[in-house]
């Protein structure tokens, strides 16, 4: 069996080893034991006290594996001159580093480093040892500066983690640290006496650490900071200190800083109070501050200071602060204690010359696109302590300019109040004062205002939502569609707003309420005068600013003897080219109200009928809006009940009128084609009464589809003891163009008695049978198509050609071809009262035009016709009455010896022709011999009578004059 063999070498070596571990475990173990004891302790603290000529107590010291002395409850003290106390202090040793002189770590716990002023200006009695620390933490220490019995200053809260401290022995302190925070190393150079010391502290990136890494020499290291000062401080004399700084890419944050800063401080002799002064620039502010946040103007931020720090009441008093930037000039100055704790008693500072175009870039789209031109200001009061430090202030701006593509604004002057307080801005009552307000492109809907306030107050803490809330008001407000058809102007709008957005959305809530006080509205042909209704509109939605949508959750429209409206929905593009996605309901839509506000007012000026029309009963409707603006469509449903029409003083009316009508209308008036059948609604008419004459019920389908409102039944009506017919009633564009329209008439046996009553005319008999095959109205002009037939006076008459133009105007102009046929003058004689004539008239009216009743122009051929069997007579008082009207003079002396004779006279002709035109009557008789015009012809037997017009031509006012004579003038001839 093989046997390993160990040398005697490797053999003594181990056992070596082994003695030496025991040895160490021992020794280590005796030591641990030893460290604990109260003489060791007392032993230290008095070795402690006899170097460093303080005196040293340890409420207990310990030995913690493996090279950790820890001392619990230090104090380190020199009557009236030094304290320094600590919960615990750790140091560790390192065996390779005990030679050098070098502590590998400490930590110390909860120090506290008192400090007293006079005695830190005697000069030191002993040298410092050289000593040197790898690694030194400190954890919530604290420093306090005292003089005396006051305490001067102090600093809590220290925590500090340090790395290559290095103590030199000759005079001052030579200090090289680690700054981990910013990736450097720190040099520190203290020098001279504590009445004339100076510092120096530089701080430079720190170079790498690895085995073949090349060290650059100290000057070639770019330096992050440097600071020098100097303390001069005579005995029983003002000190003075000067501080002086530059930083080159000093990382702060997510900042880089550069700048420098150069300070002075006079310091009185009794230590109590230190006057300073001095200057702190920045290059690149505020890029320095923020890199990646803030796309502003970047530039030079300066600060000049003047102030006094008060030792004793430990109160820093700015007095003076002026303050240049890319932001505007300041000035400002403060007040702070630092006991019992520290807070700002008072600071105020004033920022003025703003440039605010230089903020832009801090909105949101479009906002950031648009040009500003002006200076703000702002006011700001500091008060409180530090972690609750409360700020108010006021934001001024007087001549704001605003211009883009889409809006402008003449002027704007705005007014913040805000404050500060526990992390919440509060800014109350905002006033915002604009004039001369423009919004939308030429080639788009505009809308301006002369002036606009607005007021408003909001709080806003991190992470809530922020809402914005207060009152709205313009004044001269206008709008125009891009084709000038619709037209707003001497708008006056006001209301309450609010505003709330979201953290961490892209949308903002939206509430509100605008009421129109005046303003005149003109809609196409529709106007409005908002006076009178008071519209108001009620908005709570929300606007997506990522796609420029604004959705309508409940929105309302009220007009006050209109109705309300409740719309929702979606409104795309809104800053842009608005285009609807609504939908519109009402319960209570008064169309009596609708009538009053959109017609009456518009058009009775025109049509006179319109003034003396009233409209009653009560509508409801839904419907779905969609397009632009320019290309609007409704779809929807509405009905009618208790409807009403009816013409003051009720001389006809019309209902009750119930309707139910499915829609589909578009607001372009741009045709497009229908697509389908359109949807059949039903009207229903119980009741309709005309003077005396009165209208059964009655009913018709009903559509309105691509704006054509049809009835596909035929309406009857039993009227003047007949029955009239209306068929094919049809409005090609209900919307755009109402008075485009056609139809159909057929009347069958109108009583004319009745007919000429109703219509207050001249009452005579016989009937009106006729069909006219269309009507049509377009534009200005009513008209027919064929023959209207009428049989009266025992004969006929047939209107060929019937014209209206301004049917529904005070000035309506009628034209009428007719033609005569078979007409029994004794019955025409008889019922206008022209004495009394017989025989058989025949015609033609050609070319008559009625206005205002009254013939303006004609051409008339009227003559009788001899018919087999009926006798031509004429009594005395129609040669009279024909006689005053051609001649102006009364027959009654030559015909009314006769008369005792005879009481009427045969003819063999009787008639006329007349032109009428520019007021001037033509008059030709029915023969004419010579210069002679014949207006009755005698026959060849007795007796026999002739009749001369001796006036040819006459003014058609002086022929009116005459016919009046003759209704007034009472016959003495029969």
């Amino acid at each position: 069996m093989y046997r390993p063999i160990m040398t005697a070498l490797p053999r003594a070596g181990l056992k070596l080893g082994i003695v030496l571990l025991v040895l160490f475990i021992l020794i280590y173990g005796a030591l641990f034991f030893i460290v604990r004891s109260a003489k060791v302790r007392t032993w230290v603290q008095a070795q402690l006290s006899e170097r460093s000529g303080s005196e040293v107590r340890v409420a207990e010291l310990r030995l913690r594996p493996p090279f950790n002395i820890v001392a619990e409850a230090l104090e380190v003290s020199k009557p009236g001159e030094l304290l320094f106390t600590a919960d615990r202090l750790t140091a560790t040793i390192s065996p390779l580093d005990v030679l050098s002189r070098t502590l590998h770590r400490v930590d110390v716990e909860k120090p506290v480093l008192q400090l007293d002023l006079q005695e830190m200006m005697k000069s030191p009695s002993k040298t410092s040892a050289k000593i040197a620390l790898r690694h030194l933490n400190v954890q919530d220490g604290m420093i306090v500066l005292k003089k005396g019995e006051a305490t001067v200053f102090e600093l809590p809260n220290i925590n500090l983690a340090a790395e290559n401290l290095n103590l030199g022995e000759r005079s001052g302190i030579s200090l090289r640290a680690d700054v981990p925070r910013l990736n450097g190393e720190a040099e520190l150079q203290m020098t001279g006496q504590p009445r004339n010391l100076e510092t120096e502290i530089v701080i430079r990136p720190k170079q790498s650490q690895g085995l073949f890494a090349r060290q650059k020499p100290k000057d070639a290291v770019p330096e992050l900071v440097r600071l020098h000062a100097k303390l001069h401080a005579p005995e029983s004399q003002e000190a003075d200190v000067t501080i002086e700084g530059k930083f080159h890419d000093l990382t702060i944050g997510d900042g880089k800083i550069t700048g420098d800063l150069d300070t002075h401080m006079k310091i009185d002799a009794g230590w109590t109070v230190a006057a300073f002064s001095g200057r702190a620039a920045l290059t690149d502010f505020p890029k320095a501050i923020r890199a990646h946040a803030l796309q502003l103007p970047n530039g030079k931020a300066a600060a000049n200071f003047a102030g006094t720090f008060a030792l004793p009441s430990k109160t820093l008093s700015l007095k003076t602060v002026e303050l240049s930037s890319p932001f505007g000039n300041g000035a400002g100055e403060a007040e702070l204690t630092f006991e019992p704790e520290a807070h700002i008693s008072n600071a105020k500072v004033i920022v003025r010359e703003i440039p605010l175009a230089n903020f832009k870039t801090l909105l949101p789209p479009p906002f950031d696109k648009w040009m500003y031109q002006g200076q703000g200001q702002l006011e700001l009061n500091f008060h409180g302590p530090f972690d609750a430090l409360e700020v108010k202030g006021i934001v001024h701006s007087d001549t704001l300019q605003i211009r883009s593509e889409s809006m402008n604004v003449a002027s704007l002057a705005v007014a913040a109040p805000f404050e500060w307080i526990k992390s919440a801005l509060r800014i109350k009552e905002a006033k915002l004062n604009a004039t001369r307000l423009v919004y939308g492109a030429k080639d788009r809907w505009q809308g301006s205002a002369e002036r606009m306030q607005a007021s408003a107050s909001f709080d806003f803490k991190a992470n809530e939502p922020l809402k914005i809330s207060g009152q709205f008001a313009t004044a001269g407000g206008k709008f125009t569609s891009p084709d000038n058809s619709k037209v707003g102007e001497n708008l006056s709008l006001s209301g309450p707003f609010e505003i709330t957005f979201l953290p961490g959305k892209n949308s903002t809530s939206v509430t509100g309420k605008l009421t129109a006080e005046t303003g005149e509205v003109l809609w196409g042909k529709f106007f409005g005068d908002l006076k009178t209704q008071r519209p108001s509109f009620e908005i709570d939605g929300d606007y997506f600013r990522g796609v420029d949508r604004l959705d309508c959750r409940r929105c309302n429209l009220n007009l006050i003897n209109v109705g309300s409206v409740d719309i929702a929905g979606s409104i795309e593009q809104v800053t842009q080219t608005p285009a609807l996605r609504l939908q519109a309901r009402s319960a209570n839509f008064s169309p009596g109200g609708f009538f009053d506000f959109f017609l009456r007012e518009a058009f009775k000026v025109k049509y006179p009928v319109l003034d003396n029309l009233a409209v009653g009963g009560q509508m409801a409707f839904q419907l779905q809006l969609q397009g632009l603006f320019d290309a609007l469509t409704a779809d929807g449903e509405l009905s009618l009940k208790a409807g009403e029409l009816r013409v003051k003083p009720k001389d006809w009316q019309i209902g009750p009128i119930v309707l139910q009508l499915p829609f589909q209308v578009r607001l372009s008036e741009t045709q497009k084609e229908s697509t389908g059948d359109p949807q059949i609604g039903r009207l229903s008419i119980e009741s309709a009464r005309f003077g005396k004459q009165s209208v059964g019920p009655v009913t018709a389908t009903v559509s309105l589809s691509n704006n054509a409102l049809r009835f596909h039944q035929p309406i009857r009506l039993g009227l003047f003891g007949g029955e009239i017919e209306i068929s094919n009633l049809f409005w090609p564009d209900a919307v755009h163009d109402p008075k485009q329209v056609s139809f159909s008439v057929e009347a069958k046996r109108l009583q004319l008695e009745e007919l000429t009553e109703a219509l207050n005319w001249h009452p005579f008999s016989g009937t009106l049978t006729g069909s006219i095959p269309k009507v049509q109205s377009t534009g200005s002009l009513l008209q027919t198509r064929g023959d209207i037939q009428a049989e009266l006076f025992g004969g006929r008459a047939r209107i060929g050609k019937f014209e209206i133009e301004n049917p529904f105007s005070s000035l309506a102009s009628i034209k009428v071809d007719a033609k005569l046929n078979e007409i029994q003058l004794e019955q025409l004689s008889k019922t206008f009262e022209f004495g009394r004539i017989s025989g058989i008239l025949e015609g033609s009216i050609d070319d008559l035009v009625l206005i205002d009743r009254q013939p303006s122009e004609f051409r008339v051929d009227l003559h009788s016709v001899e018919r087999s069997g009926i006798e031509q007579r004429i009594s005395v008082e129609a040669i009279n009455k024909i006689t005053v009207l051609s001649s102006g003079e009364n027959a009654g002396a030559l015909y009314g010896g006769l008369a005792g004779f005879f009481d009427s006279f045969r003819y063999s002709k009787l008639g006329f022709k007349a032109t009428l035109k520019n007021d001037r009557l033509t008059l030709r008789g029915v023969e004419t011999r010579g210069d002679q015009e014949f207006l009755v012809v005698g026959s060849f037997l007795p007796p026999t009578v002739n009749i001369i017009s001796h006036t040819q031509n006459i003014a058609f006012s002086e022929l009116l004059r005459r016919l009046e004579r003759i209704k007034s003038d009472k016959s003495n001839v029969k």
